[in-house]
């Protein structure tokens, strides 16, 4: 996959799902039956659901040039492509992201091996925009840009989690580390760094309000005698 890559950025998973059936009733071209078959987008969240894929303003299929009309574009999700013919072959899939001008460029494998199969693609998505960062968050967590668009809860929270964590043993203090660096968008910024004794910091205030809660739960389930 082809893809213009702004940072900062966090990962996801784009899905095409594809599906096909013979038509009993149509002629068959080449002793092959045809068959409709049907495409469409989606992005996956951190639990591998699949969630409407929002965050592109469209998506353009390019199919093969025999097609009457090869390039078909459908600006509202899952982008639905139905059509039908007899042949296999390959097709690039054009997403075009909202609120810049990133095009994630997918090659693409329509088969009639089975009636019903996805195929995922890893994209790499600016987060440094307010709103596409909001349809980021439809999908999973996304690190603050921007501290000054830290809510008056998000604040509340950084606090309650400065204080909770001043009041914490080491063990404690592990756990939190624990969960920050397994934290996705937080282990890809460190697998990128050339030397792992290269210093790496990162602000709580970097953190989603999401993790910054699960740091508070970590702290308060081994500190209730404290508190």
């Amino acid at each position: 996959m082809e893809n213009q890559i702004t940072t900062p950025h966090v990962s996801r998973i784009i899905r095409v799902k594809t599906q096909q059936i013979i038509l009993p009733d149509a002629p068959r071209v080449y002793e092959l039956p045809t068959r409709k078959w049907r495409i469409q987008v989606f992005i996956l969240d951190q639990d591998g659901n699949e969630q409407p894929a929002t965050l592109f303003d469209h998506v353009i299929y390019h199919l093969h040039p025999t097609f009457e009309q090869p390039i078909r574009k459908f600006t509202e999700p899952p982008f639905t492509l139905d059509e039908q013919g007899w042949g296999e072959f390959g097709l690039k899939i054009k997403a075009k992201l909202k609120f810049c001008a990133t095009i994630y460029t997918l090659h693409h494998e329509l088969s009639f091996d089975e009636n019903a199969y996805v195929t995922d693609y890893e994209g790499k998505f600016p987060f440094n925009r307010t709103k596409l960062r909001k349809e980021l968050m439809n999908s999973g967590d996304v690190p603050i840009f921007n501290e000054d668009e830290i809510s008056a809860e998000q604040i509340t929270n950084l606090q309650k989690a400065i204080h909770l964590i001043s009041l914490s043993d080491v063990d404690t203090i592990q756990k939190v580390v624990n969960s920050i660096v397994t934290f996705t968008p937080v282990s890809e910024e460190i697998n990128k760094k050339s030397h792992k004794e290269e210093e790496f910091v990162i602000l709580l205030s970097q953190l989603p309000n999401q993790l910054i809660n699960k740091i508070c739960q970590i702290v308060l389930a081994s500190s209730e005698s404290v508190l």
